[in-house]
C-alpha cells in the first residue's frame, strides 16, 4: 500500500499537476493538494518525493498542505532542503522570492577559474539537477558581487581569479518584488535568469 501511494503521489503531482496543469488552470490547487494526501499516507517515503523535486516545486507542494501534514513530511526531509523551504515559504507566491530556486554555484571572489571547474567536476552528483548558467561571485557574508557565465568560466585560463571574470554590479531583482517587475526586466534583457536578492543584497 504504501508503495502504491508513493506512487499515485510522484505521479499526480510530477506529471497531471506540474506538467499539464500547473500555472494554467485553478484546477492545480486541487489536484496538487490531492498529490499532498497521497504523499503524506505514504509516510518517509513522501519526503523522498520531496527530495526530487526542484526548490520552487517542493515550495508549491508543501505551501498546499495542511501545517500538520507539511510538518510530517519535514520532520523526514533533509536539513538542506528545510532550510531552503523556509526561506522560499517567507515570500509570497506572486513575488520573485517566492518562485526563485534556491539551488546555485556561489564562489568567492578569490576563487581561480581552474579551481571553480574541479570543485563542480567533484560534486557532480549535487550540481547534475541545478539548472546552471551563472556563477555567482559573492562576499564573505554572502552579498552578491557579481555574476560570470558558464561559457565565459569554461574558456577563461585556469589561473585567472572569477572576480577579474566577472560581471559586476549584474541587473537583480529584490525577492519582495512582485512579478510585474520581474517579467518587465526580462522583457528589456535578454535573460535566461536573473539573481534575487534579499535586503542584505544575498
Amino acid at each position: 500500500m504504501t508503495a502504491l501511494h508513493t506512487f499515485l503521489g510522484a505521479f499526480t503531482y510530477g506529471v497531471v499537476y506540474t506538467v499539464w496543469l500547473k500555472r494554467r488552470t485553478w484546477l492545480n490547487i486541487v489536484i496538487g493538494g490531492l498529490a499532498g494526501s497521497f504523499a503524506v499516507l505514504a509516510g518517509a517515503a513522501a519526503a523522498g518525493i520531496l527530495e526530487e523535486l526542484a526548490s520552487d516545486d517542493q515550495a508549491d507542494l508543501v505551501a498546499q498542505l495542511a501545517p500538520r501534514r507539511a510538518a510530517a513530511i519535514l520532520a523526514e526531509s533533509t536539513p538542506a532542503t528545510v532550510d531552503s523551504l523556509r526561506t522560499l515559504l517567507q515570500y509570497q507566491p506572486n513575488t520573485a522570492g517566492g518562485r526563485m530556486v534556491t539551488e546555485f554555484v556561489a564562489v568567492p571572489e578569490e576563487a581561480r577559474a581552474q579551481d571553480v571547474v574541479a570543485q563542480m567536476r567533484a560534486n557532480v552528483e549535487r550540481y547534475a539537477d541545478y539548472v546552471v548558467q551563472y556563477v555567482y561571485v559573492v562576499g564573505a557574508n554572502g552579498e552578491l558581487h557579481g555574476v560570470l557565465p558558464l561559457r565565459d568560466l569554461l574558456l577563461a585560463r585556469g589561473d585567472r581569479q572569477v572576480v577579474s571574470l566577472m560581471v559586476r554590479d549584474p541587473v537583480c531583482v529584490r525577492a519582495t518584488a512582485n512579478l510585474d517587475e520581474v517579467f518587465e526586466i526580462f522583457d528589456r534583457h535578454a535573460f535566461v535568469g536573473m539573481p534575487v536578492i534579499d535586503a542584505r543584497d544575498r
